[in-house]
C-alpha cells in the first residue's frame, strides 16, 4: 500500500488506554506530567474526540500539522 491512499480513523477508547497507561506511569515513577499527541488533518481522523478523558498528569494534544489548507486547520 502507497503512503497517503488509506486514512484511518480512532475512537476515543485507545486513546483513553494509553492516557490511563501514561497516567499510571506518572504516578507510579514520581514523573512530571506527560505529553500525548495525536495527529489529525481530518475530522474523522479522530471519531468521539469529546468523550477523551481528561488527567491531570496527561496533556492530550492534537497536532492538525500536514494535509490540507489552513483554514481547514483552523476550523479544526
Amino acid at each position: 500500500m502507497r503512503t497517503g491512499f488509506a486514512i484511518g480513523s480512532i475512537t476515543d477508547e485507545p486513546v483513553d488506554v494509553v492516557q490511563r497507561e501514561l497516567v499510571m506511569l506518572v504516578r507510579e515513577e514520581g514523573l512530571p506530567s506527560k505529553v500525548l499527541m495525536k495527529h489529525q488533518f481530518t475530522d474523522w481522523m479522530l471519531l468521539d474526540r469529546d468523550a477523551v478523558e481528561d488527567h491531570p498528569e496527561v496533556e492530550f494534544a492534537i497536532d492538525m500539522e500536514g494535509f490540507g489548507l489552513p483554514r481547514i486547520k483552523v476550523d479544526g
